[in-house]
């Protein structure tokens, strides 16, 4: 009996954090799709535009890019980790 109610709590513990979890990176993703892509389009298309026009110099480029892409590879790490919670979420419920 105590055995099954210290599952039982593990269990719930275990449970609570994963959806604490999923909410963090719920909230994560929403603000890419709603402003965070935009912002990474918008700093790789004007560095580009910057570097062909020769507004900014090849480093200045470079680092612009870099940033830009730093914010989606940002988003696809968290989207992996999401995606990986719901797994444990769902693998702890079967």
């Amino acid at each position: 009996r105590e055995e099954a109610k210290d599952f039982l709590f593990q269990y719930n513990t275990k449970y609570q954090s994963l959806m604490g979890e999923l909410n963090k990176y719920k909230e994560i993703l929403t603000y890419y799709e709603n402003e965070g892509k935009d912002l990474a389009d918008e700093i790789i298309k004007t560095a580009s535009m910057g570097y062909q026009s020769g507004e900014i110099d090849f480093f200045q480029y470079i680092q612009s890019m870099e940033n830009g892409y730093h914010i989606t590879l940002s988003y696809l790490e968290n989207l992996n980790a999401y995606n990986q919670t719901v797994i444990a979420i769902n693998y702890l419920n079967f």
